[in-house]
């Protein structure tokens, strides 16, 4: 199948790509490599590279010869925009809707009402963002709803919860938390620390991808969340890193504006109509990363210097 991935440069686009290239996929691979970092260190030949914003890419290229689309670009932090993420997935939708190809929107559970979040949300659960990346996300799912409705838009929209893995950019916890113990700074926890997230590992999120791409007459028109249903508190996450890295300083700050207290998202549609469940621990999760970490350390060293 020839598939076209936005934001593919990116922690998510690169694992993805690189998966379903191993599948036999033909991969357009479309990215405004912001920060030059390419793939993330990924190798991943037999692509064909757009290096230019998805909305220009639509509007000079068009969709030609692509069967599918997924969705993954988004601009986060400071340079995050609610109506620029909009005005692209409109030109996104447009260009898919009626005879164009299928799409697959990359949403994203924390967009749930901080208020029901004490037990695991279902798809159905009351959406409600608190940040201007979940207010993104919404927002892009909102108009994706009306293009199926009004113009026969194919797209089936997907809401991962907190993934980490390898090549993902140290503003996240996770690798954050690694650059900061090998490099000997201070471990940074907002908050007290005892807020709850679902983490996922990356691969399992890319099979959830392949089990959709595998059955999407049966997905068109629906809304999945991919996690475990469990969840670890930040401190947590914290202490199992240190125990594999070494110790080092933390150091509390206040809670960030936005920031909501659990996130857990209940996978038992997923489950069900794609037979698919994650496979990797996070025990074992944070091995693997932690490992590929301590390999690549001048890869982090780069990529904190890109973000800073």
């Amino acid at each position: 199948m020839r598939i076209a991935v936005t934001g593919a440069a990116g922690f998510i686009g690169s694992h993805l790509v690189r998966a379903l290239t191993e599948d036999g996929h033909s991969i357009v691979a479309i990215d405004s490599n912001e920060y030059g970092l390419g793939f993330l260190g990924a190798e991943i030949s037999g692509v064909d590279e757009v290096w230019e914003d998805v909305g220009h890419w639509v509007q000079n290229f068009g969709l030609r010869d692509v069967e599918l689309v997924i969705h993954l670009a988004i601009k986060t932090g400071p340079r995050s925009s609610v109506a620029g993420e909009a005005a692209t997935a409109c030109l996104l939708f447009e260009a898919c809707s009626g005879n164009g190809p299928d799409i697959i929107l990359q949403s994203s559970a924390s967009i749930y009402a901080p208020d029901i979040r004490d037990a695991a949300l279902s798809e159905s659960a009351r959406v409600e963002p608190t940040d201007l990346y979940a207010a993104a996300k919404a927002m892009v799912e909102a108009l994706a709803s009306a293009y199926r409705h009004s113009h026969q838009l194919p797209v089936t929209i997907v809401r991962p919860v907190s993934v980490y893995g390898a090549r993902q950019f140290p503003r996240w916890l996770v690798p954050r938390t690694i650059w900061a113990a090998l490099e000997g700074q201070p471990v940074e926890i907002w908050g007290d620390g005892n807020a709850r997230r679902d983490w996922l590992y990356i691969d399992d999120l890319c099979n959830a991808y392949r089990k959709i791409i595998s059955n999407l007459e049966a997905t068109r028109g629906q809304v999945f969340n991919v996690g475990t249903g469990t969840e670890s508190t930040v401190q947590e996450v914290v202490r199992l890193i240190l125990e594999r890295v070494g110790s080092a300083q933390v150091v509390h700050r206040r809670p960030r504006a936005g920031d909501v207290h659990a996130e857990c998202a209940d996978i038992a549609k997923i489950e069900s109509v794609l037979g698919w469940r994650p496979q990797v621990s996070f025990p074992e999760g944070i091995d693997r990363t932690v490992g590929w970490y301590v390999e690549h350390r001048d890869w982090l060293n780069h990529a904190w210097k890109a973000i800073i």
